[in-house]
């Protein structure tokens, strides 16, 4: 399997599996206060939104959320739900590429990295925050901690290839087997490649997923 096909096999399973999310409507559970009524979303202006950047809303202090939310409705020209759970999907979607792109950097396989990114993409514990629109704040903390986990792995790798030129998507340089197993130790040594991307997609969720108490967007 070539990297393209990968990459467009993500997206298509993505899409395919939370598509019907994008048909749905508001539900009462916080999606009335925090987008459909709140009037500093629907109408979104600098003032609206740099409330946020000073204050906690329902006990929450998630400035980027809002500014997000902020502009999807300013986009759209309104809070319609639709457009608010299709750019749910397209987050989910590109943070499954990010899990691709970390994993790509710990097993020497495009197949097995695409295994370990379906993983992710369709495990049903990511139903809740993907189909529902006030579940945006979580995804957007997935979003950004799986960007940092992939910027953190290219650097060390970078660093070890003695400072040369950044590489490509995903090609990060061979390391020793000690070197790997320090940068993965949740994946056992005799698994297998698709075994191995599974496992580290696992241990990425499992840590993004105690993390996100802690990570307010």
């Amino acid at each position: 399997m070539n990297r393209a096909a990968a990459i467009s096999l993500i997206i298509l399973v993505t899409a395919a599996t939370f598509g019907r999310a994008v048909g749905n409507d508001y539900v009462s559970w916080d999606d009335r206060d925090t987008i459909a009524e709140n009037p500093r979303v629907k109408e979104p202006s600098y003032d609206n939104v740099a409330y946020y950047w000073s204050h906690s809303s329902g006990g929450l202090y998630a400035p980027v959320t809002y500014s997000y939310w902020a502009a999807l409705s300013w986009l759209a020209r309104g809070v319609d739900p639709r457009v608010y759970h299709a750019a749910s999907v397209v987050l989910h979607a590109c943070a499954a590429l990010l899990v691709f792109a970390v994993v790509r950097q710990l097993v020497a396989s495009d197949a097995a990295a695409c295994a370990g990114a379906l993983l992710f993409a369709v495990h049903p514990v990511q139903v809740e925050s993907v189909a529902w629109a006030s579940g945006a704040k979580d995804l957007l903390a997935g979003l950004f901690s799986l960007a940092m986990i992939d910027q953190f792995l290219r650097f060390t790798a970078k660093r070890q290839a003695g400072g040369g030129r950044a590489q490509g998507f995903g090609r990060a340089p061979r390391l020793r087997r000690s070197d790997q197993a320090a940068r993965r130790p949740w994946v056992s040594t005799g698994a297998g490649a698709a075994g191995s991307a599974s496992c580290a997609a696992a241990g990425v969720a499992s840590r993004i997923s105690w993390a996100m108490p802690a990570i307010r967007v």
